[in-house]
């Protein structure tokens, strides 16, 4: 019998090790996924700031758009 119980010691030892495993991996996956998220973010905010000054966008003074034409022609 000392047998058995030596094994249902072993097998809940092992048990215990492998919950605190997965516990440890499901902890990193979650900090991965917030860091993508967080990434994400800036990707997103990066890219309308990009968009917000890309020369498209950029308003011209009616007084300058003269000045504008002629240094695009020089």
């Amino acid at each position: 019998m000392a047998f058995n119980s030596d094994v249902a010691n072993s097998l809940e030892l092992l048990l215990e090790s492998l919950i605190k495993m997965v516990g440890k991996a499901n902890q990193k996956i979650d900090h991965l996924q917030k860091r993508i998220v967080q990434l994400e973010w800036q990707l997103r905010e990066q890219q309308l700031l990009n968009k917000e000054n890309s020369p498209r966008n950029l308003i011209i003074h009616p007084t300058s758009k003269a000045s504008a034409r002629k240094s695009l022609h020089s």
